[in-house]
């Protein structure tokens, strides 16, 4: 974890994500809880900023989150800003998603497709999150009992 984190301790916060993943045993089961993997060696892209420290990616198209130190000016990782960082959005591929890394777990707990998807609106982005648990809720690939049991247990830690 240092060699990706230099001279910033690892934050409290992320050292309880860390000891959970060890917990559960499976970056999978981790994964249905937080909708994120947690990415502690060098994940980098290109388009990376080099004063992020990566500490997380959704396992598709290279998105990814971390720590904003704004060039060593934050003292604490804890109040650190989160941004996502799309590689595939050519435009605009890194945004701020939250003020710390807790903003970014409660908001990642229920609508962690605001992160990685760019909406012109509130209603637009209600509407398609309607959508998505319409496809949801009609596809063949329903949770499992072990899933929706691992959601919970998650949830609640």
């Amino acid at each position: 974890m240092n060699i990706n984190f230099g001279k910033y301790e690892g934050p409290p916060i992320l050292k309880k994500l860390i000891e959970l993943q060890n917990v559960l045993g499976d970056p999978e089961q981790f994964y249905l809880g937080f909708n994120f993997y947690l990415s502690l060696e060098n994940f980098r892209y290109f388009n990376t900023p080099s004063d992020v420290v990566v500490f997380g990616n959704i396992g598709v198209d290279g998105i990814h989150y971390g720590f904003l130190t704004d060039f060593g000016s934050v003292n604490n990782l804890e109040v650190a800003p989160i941004v996502c960082v799309n590689p595939m959005d050519f435009e605009r591929p890194i945004h701020i998603v939250a003020k710390n890394l807790s903003e970014f777990l409660r908001v990642n707990m229920t609508d962690s497709e605001l992160f990685y998807n760019q909406f012109d609106s509130e209603e637009n982005y209600l509407l398609a999150k309607e959508q998505w648990r319409e496809e949801a809720n009609s596809s063949p690939y329903q949770p499992t009992e072990n899933e929706k049991f691992l959601r919970k247990r998650v949830s609640n830690f």
